[in-house]
C-alpha cells in the first residue's frame, strides 16, 4: 500500500480549508477533534444518542415517574402523598439525569480507548503502508487549524504492527476481510465546520490514493445510525452496505451498517 502522497490543493486563503497528509505537529488537534466530535461537542455522536434516548422505550419509566409524580402533588392535598409524589417525581429527574450521564461516560470511554490506541501514535499506527488524511484550515502567523481526518489503515489481524499492544488497538475482528482489503477509521470533522463538504473531499483524497495501489481491491468501513448523515455521503461515493447489526441494551439501540467499495487496484 504505497504511493508518495501530497497535499491535494495549495492552501489558497485564509477562509479556506485544504487536505494534505497527517504531520507529527497534527496528532493533539486531531485527538482534541476526535473528542469534540464523538463525545463533548454540539452535534457529537454523544449528543445525538441523547437525543435519541427520549423516544426509546426506557424513556416511558422516567416519562411515567415523573407524570405520575406530577399528578400526585397536584391532586393531593396537604398531606404525606404530596410528599411521596414529590419523591416519585424526583426519582423520575434523577434517572433521567443518570441516563444521559451514562451515556456520557460510555463515550467518554470509547475515546479513551481510542486515544490509547490508533490515535496514541498517528504517525507509527498509520505509517506507510497505511495513511492519514486531515483537513486544515489556515489560520494567521502561518498556523493550520485542523478540522477534519480520515484513515486508511490495514484491517487484516495479520497485518497487527509489532510494536503496538494489541489490547490498545480498535481493531474489531467480527468479520476476516481479505489481504487485499483496508479499512478506512477515524471519520473525523469538526461539529463547527459540517456542511463545507470537508467528509467527502476527504473521502476522495483518501479513494484516490488506495486507487494507485496495485495490490488493493476493497475499502470497507462501519458507521451507525447515530452518525445519520454519513449513510447518504458514503452512499453518494459509490460505498454499499453488506452487513447490518443491532447493538445496545434496555436504555435503547443502534444500528452499525458495515460499508465497502471497490478500488481499481492498477
Amino acid at each position: 500500500m504505497g504511493c508518495q502522497a501530497k497535499d491535494t490543493n495549495p492552501p489558497p486563503n485564509q477562509t479556506s480549508y485544504y487536505i494534505r497528509p497527517h504531520r507529527p505537529t497534527d496528532s493533539p488537534q486531531i485527538r482534541a477533534l476526535f473528542l469534540e466530535a464523538f463525545a463533548t461537542g454540539e452535534g457529537s455522536v454523544a449528543s445525538v444518542g441523547r437525543r435519541r434516548f427520549l423516544t426509546q422505550p426506557a424513556s416511558l419509566i422516567v416519562y411515567l415517574l415523573g407524570g405520575v409524580g406530577l399528578g400526585v402533588v397536584v391532586v393531593s392535598g396537604p398531606s404525606t402523598r404530596r410528599w411521596t409524589g414529590a419523591l416519585v417525581c424526583t426519582a423520575g429527574i434523577a434517572l433521567f439525569a443518570g441516563v444521559r450521564y451514562y451515556i456520557a461516560q460510555e463515550m467518554l470511554a470509547f475515546c479513551d480507548g481510542v486515544m490509547r490506541g490508533d490515535l496514541g501514535d498517528i504517525g507509527e499506527y498509520y505509517k506507510a503502508p497505511a495513511m492519514f488524511w486531515v483537513a486544515v484550515q489556515p489560520k494567521e502567523n502561518d498556523e493550520e487549524e485542523v478540522i477534519g481526518g480520515v484513515g486508511l489503515g490495514e484491517s487484516s489481524l495479520a497485518s497487527i504492527r509489532p510494536g503496538l499492544d494489541m489490547s490498545q488497538q480498535i481493531i474489531r475482528p467480527r468479520r476476516t476481510r481479505t489481504r487485499h482489503t483496508a479499512h478506512v477509521r477515524r471519520m473525523i470533522v469538526s461539529p463547527k465546520h459540517r456542511r463545507r463538504g470537508i467528509a467527502a473531499r476527504l473521502m476522495h483524497a483518501l479513494i484516490d490514493n488506495a486507487e494507485s495501489i496495485p495490490t488493493l481491491r476493497g475499502l470497507d468501513l462501519e458507521t451507525s445510525d447515530l452518525q445519520p448523515g454519513a449513510r447518504r455521503m458514503y452512499e453518494g461515493l459509490g460505498w454499499r452496505v453488506f452487513a447490518e447489526e443491532r447493538a445496545g441494551n434496555f436504555l435503547g439501540t443502534v444500528v452499525i451498517r458495515q460499508f465497502r467499495r471497490t478500488v481499481g487496484g492498477r
